[in-house]
């Protein structure tokens, strides 16, 4: 949680305690260290889930804190035009990404009337139970990627990892070129080979230092822009030889641009 603590910190968010759905959500994506949300939160007052990453939605969150703080938030909301009709479709897809991606079906038998006999029949049906799988297997894929991608001398020497073991399916990046450097090498890249290796990369625009990250890197290293990667419905699809290939050419490209 190096990345979330210190986003939470730098943006002086409030923090949360979520409803049980929610709650084993977000223990899932969290993969962390701690044993509960509750433990997480405990530091903070409010916390938002994000819906559009990992579930897929249009877009949106859900602010959850104390009674005080989300009817504060309420009259906001409402301020800012959200009501029940601006804010339903954001309500229908982050609920329909939810079951795709954390619901599966339980054959449930039910006892139904008795016979004359004596005897009782039985009918399948089906409920939705919680189940972490998809976002627990696509953890283990980014992290199987990265490993890969260490591995690979060239690659480590223009991208660093934080954290360097996913703890959920997304981390943080941070490329040592500059933003254009980049732009030019992903376009390269993608004409070449096909591969689009990464999107929404920012700018970091003079470069930020990063001392002693969990990383392990104690040495200052400055950092043209950087990015955020999440292991998704459709790119946890494709073959992890494929990522290798892509960043590959990527940090050769990048290299012939210094």
């Amino acid at each position: 949680l190096y990345y979330a603590y210190n986003y939470f910190l730098n943006t002086n968010l409030h923090l949360t305690y979520c409803l049980p759905k929610i709650i084993a959500y977000m223990e899932t994506i969290l993969h962390c260290r701690h044993k509960s949300v509750k433990q997480t939160a405990h530091p903070f007052e409010s916390v938002y889930v994000s819906f559009y990453k990992g579930l897929g939605a249009i877009s949106g969150a859900m602010l959850l804190g104390d009674s005080e703080f989300c009817a504060e938030a309420r009259v906001w909301l409402r301020r800012m035009g959200g009501n029940m009709y601006t804010v339903l479709p954001y309500a229908i897809s982050s609920w329909d990404g939810f079951r795709k991606n954390c619901l599966t079906e339980e054959e449930v038998y039910i006892n139904g009337e008795e016979g004359y006999d004596g005897s009782v029949a039985k009918s399948l049906k089906y409920k939705l139970v919680y189940d972490n799988g998809v976002f627990e297997n696509r953890r283990k894929k980014l992290t199987r990627v990265l490993e890969l991608l260490r591995a690979d001398e060239k690659i480590n020497s223009i991208v660093q990892f934080d954290p360097v073991v996913p703890e959920t399916n997304i981390v943080h990046g941070y490329l040592r070129m500059s933003y254009d450097e980049c732009m030019a090498a992903l376009e390269k890249v993608e004409l070449s080979t096909g591969i689009r290796v990464l999107s929404r990369v920012r700018s970091n625009n003079n470069g930020i230092s990063r001392e002693s990250s969990s990383c392990g890197d104690a040495r200052i290293q400055n950092f043209g822009c950087r990015f955020e990667w999440t292991m998704g419905e459709s790119n946890s699809l494709i073959e992890d030889g494929r990522f290798l290939l892509g960043w590959n050419k990527f940090a050769q490209v990048g290299s012939e641009g210094e």
